[in-house]
């Protein structure tokens, strides 16, 4: 990276710092422009789960462990009953023989089986890790399809729509994503208007690793503060105003459902979103029993 700096950027001195930034924008086009750019984009990672070959391997490994509990059984059965009651098998050389095969058996079922039991936890920790969305993972391979310069043979791997997940923890932003690649002069000026609140240059061609992060900031404030209009707008209007028992019960149940409606296009996991939902709502029903008993 130093050697191409040098060349394309008259201002990169020797010994200098490169960052994240200069592998973005002076990567070569192709398969290294896209790692850079996931590197760059920590939430932009298509990444593939390669289900079906998970699947696959499961059954020839589940087959194969088959297989080789069946010789086994059978090989215990042939030397039970080569021992009728005696104290020496009737045919000492194939007895022995019979033995180191059973040996051997069980020296290829323990080594498979800790593979199999590894790739079984391998598998429950990827089953954990989100799903991306189609219309998100489009995004994603319209991108790479346009500025990456990748053939078609390249792209075939991106094209397997459900097969996409993504390590990173916080999916809510990634829904938000898009707005950093979005070419709609509304969105660009907003954009801009965030990188001059943060100080930092408009961006010129993409998007700038430190406007992401300031980007991330303005996101989580404007879901924190939709979070606190939700509670406290029905609170105010539940103790401040002077609606009668029908009016109460309607506005409880007007922001319950607004609350529900953003949960469960937000939060992917059945889980959190349940349990965010029953305290939201748990808490309104307080609210108005309580103004109920003024």
């Amino acid at each position: 990276m130093a050697q191409r700096l040098s060349k394309k950027d008259k201002e990169f001195k020797p010994g200098s710092f490169y960052t994240d930034q200069d592998f973005y924008d002076y990567a070569p086009k192709g398969l290294a422009s896209m790692a850079a750019q996931q590197m760059y984009f920590p939430n932009l990672n298509p990444l593939r789960k390669f289900g079906w070959l998970s699947c696959r391997l499961q059954l020839d490994y589940q087959m194969e462990l088959g297989n080789i509990s069946d010789k086994l059984f059978g090989l215990d059965v042939d030397l039970d009953e080569g021992l009728p009651g005696t104290t020496s098998p009737p045919n000492p050389g194939e007895h022995s023989l019979r033995c180191w095969e059973r040996d051997g058996l069980i020296t290829k079922a323990k080594k498979l089986y800790k593979e199999y039991i590894d790739f079984i936890l391998a598998e429950r920790r990827m089953q954990q890790l989100p799903k991306v969305s189609e219309q998100a993972h489009a995004r994603h391979y319209n991108l790479a399809k346009k500025d990456h310069c990748l053939s078609d043979e390249q792209l075939e791997v991106f094209r397997y729509a459900h097969d996409f997940i993504t390590v990173t923890p916080d999916t809510t932003f990634r829904k938000f994503e898009f707005l950093l690649f979005s070419e709609k002069p509304l969105v660009q000026k907003c954009l801009r208007f965030i990188s001059r609140l943060a100080g930092q240059p408009p961006p010129a061609q993409g998007y700038t690793a430190y406007g992401v992060r300031v980007f991330e900031w303005t996101v989580n404030s404007g879901l924190a503060l939709m979070g606190c209009a939700l509670f406290m707008a029905p609170v105010g209007i539940l103790y401040l105003g002077s609606l009668p028992p029908g009016g109460l019960f309607g506005v409880t149940a007007a922001f319950c459902f607004v609350f529900v409606a953003l949960m469960v296009g937000l939060e992917r996991r059945t889980g959190p979103m349940l349990l965010g939902i029953s305290a939201y709502m748990a808490v309104m029903n307080v609210f108005l029993s309580n103004v109920n008993q003024r």
